[in-house]
């Protein structure tokens, strides 16, 4: 067997330069190639998956285990390694960090994803829709919505009559009878009605509904309805002390519950770019932490204020509900918080990357909504393209003074956003103003105070209603010109993009070309493949 000290000249080759450049920039982005490859396996598993293939569960229970194991096992040897720069060290680092773990990951990625769904032949040879009623009883798990007279709701089946459903999975539920308005989240039901297919979908017709009550010693009943008298408390107080208008925007805002929203109120803000205010996202998080922060950080020592810290914001996504902007931000916000506590240097590319995996470990359905994306695909402009377009400005002589104001930095921020989600927004809603860095740039002194208030009043009011509305009496006063600006930058004088529809492959092709950019203007300002 030959060796290298053999061959010098090799290793003199650009051949072998690039191919040890690239093993050193896979070692140092593996965790952007365990997303990847995660995504990758997701995508096959949505895609590829044939009828015939079965894997029991607590085969695939083993494999996600197995991929955490190996995980923990590959940084254990990262951080303990001595990094030693000879050919051995760093092809035992590329093979534990990288090459092993993103293997794993395409594995896991694809067995997460059919095992939350149900086996196709199910949809299938279920016919359109089935004779006789069918006895169903579960727990209301999204908010119902009026829609044309008919109520629309997700439900949590804890038993079933129908052989295709068992208890735990989740059904679509739509109330044919206009009476039956008193329904909330997490309420227990039992209906009957009649199953029908609907886009490939189960949906279960009902014709009679009866409200159950919750079960005491059951405990999973118990935090359900715990989360129920919190919620239903705080959204007591914004329906008793404001006007119907600002009730509804309350409850966007803090609740993250958007069906009081008029149409008209809702396309105020659509059409001024400004609407992802009004969906709770990690702006609201990280605005929560830092008033968390500022209020108790004199008080507690670090580790004390770090677990009230994560109490508090995990109480926060319980009382919301599973929603991908939410628990992405608590993930990002724990983790720095935890890696500043143990005096290590926070990398936002690496957090954004492990909460795409953890969220998608927890909810692998979130992969097909519109907010996993649009909350993802807009930290990726701040986190990824920001520092290219600086790094960029930076390169052609432009002082960091100018780019470190704060008017410049909010619009160079909004821009990477656009940047980024854009298409994203053309593909899901078919719109995107032009006008939104600047309607941004007006509008978030009073979204903040705005939210600052409305945090405060519901914290007071879970303690003492009375006190929290007396706080929510200032609230108008702020959501008058909140609106007003979001009027103004809607009007039609200000130029927008539409477009009906956007194909799966050009948004590939928009976002291959973003990366191919990105990534020459980075080697050229870096230098990286000097050789």
């Amino acid at each position: 067997m030959y060796r290298k000290k053999d061959y010098p000249g090799m290793q003199k080759s650009p051949a072998f330069c690039i191919m040890k450049k690239l093993s050193g920039a896979a070692v140092k982005y593996y965790c952007h190639i365990w997303a990847a490859l995660f995504g990758l396996g997701l995508f096959f598993g949505t895609r590829v998956r044939e009828d015939n293939i079965s894997i029991p569960g607590h085969v695939q229970y083993m494999v996600i285990a197995l991929m955490f194991l190996i995980l923990g096992g590959s940084l254990f040897v990262h951080i303990k390694s001595n990094r030693n720069n000879d050919a051995k060290s760093r092809g035992r680092e590329l093979l534990l960090l990288v090459v092993i773990p993103a293997i794993i990951f395409l594995i896991c990625g694809y067995l997460i994803k059919t095992s939350g769904e149900k086996p196709s032949y199910i949809i299938k040879n279920t016919p359109a829709s089935i004779s006789g009623d069918i006895h169903m009883r579960g727990r209301v798990s999204s908010h119902p919505e009026m829609i044309y007279g008919s109520i629309y709701m997700d439900m949590v089946l804890e038993s079933s009559g129908h052989e295709a459903l068992k208890g735990g999975d989740t059904i679509s539920v739509i109330i044919k009878r206009p009476e039956y308005k008193e329904i909330f989240r997490d309420d227990i039901l039992d209906i009957v009605g009649e199953i029908k297919v609907r886009k490939d979908r189960l949906v279960l017709e009902a014709w009679s509904v009866e409200n159950i009550p919750f079960a005491d010693r059951d405990l999973k009943n118990i935090t359900f309805r715990l989360r129920q008298s919190f919620f239903r408390c705080i959204s007591g107080a914004f329906s008793h002390y404001l006007r119907s208008e600002d009730s509804a925007l309350a409850h966007a805002l803090i609740l993250g519950d958007r069906r009081y929203l008029s149409d008209n109120q809702y396309g105020l803000f659509r059409q001024s770019g400004t609407a992802h205010l009004i969906a709770i996202s990690g702006m609201h998080i990280s605005f929560l932490a830092a008033i968390i922060f500022l209020m108790l950080e004199k008080i507690f020592r670090r580790p004390i204020l770090l677990l009230l810290l994560a109490a508090i914001l995990l109480f926060y996504n319980f009382i919301l509900g599973p929603a991908a902007s939410v628990m992405r931000a608590t993930i990002w916000i724990l983790g720095s918080t935890a890696a500043a506590s143990w005096k290590r240097k926070s990398r936002p590319s690496y957090m954004l990357c492990l909460s795409f995996i953890f969220i998608l470990v927890l909810q692998p359905d979130m992969v097909e909504q519109a907010g996993f994306w649009l909350s993802f695909s807009a930290m990726a402009g701040i986190v990824f393209i920001r520092p290219v377009i600086r790094m960029s400005f930076k390169a052609i002589n432009i002082p960091s003074v100018f780019l470190d104001n704060h008017m410049i930095s909010t619009l160079l921020m909004t821009f990477c956003i656009q940047l980024s989600c854009g298409p994203l927004v053309l593909y899901y809603f078919g719109t995107l103003p032009l006008i939104s860095p600047i309607s941004n740039l007006v509008i978030l002194p009073f979204f903040y105070t705005l939210i600052l208030l409305l945090f405060i009043a519901s914290a007071v009011c879970i303690i003492w209603p009375p006190a929290g509305g007396a706080l929510l009496y200032l609230a108008p006063f702020i959501i008058r010109p909140l609106c007003a600006i979001a009027g103004f930058f809607s009007h039609p004088r200000f130029l927008s993009v539409d477009m009906e529809s956007i194909q799966q492959g050009k948004l590939f092709i928009y976002y291959f070309t973003i990366l191919a950019v990105l990534s020459i203007i980075k080697i050229l300002t870096a230098k990286r493949f000097d050789f």
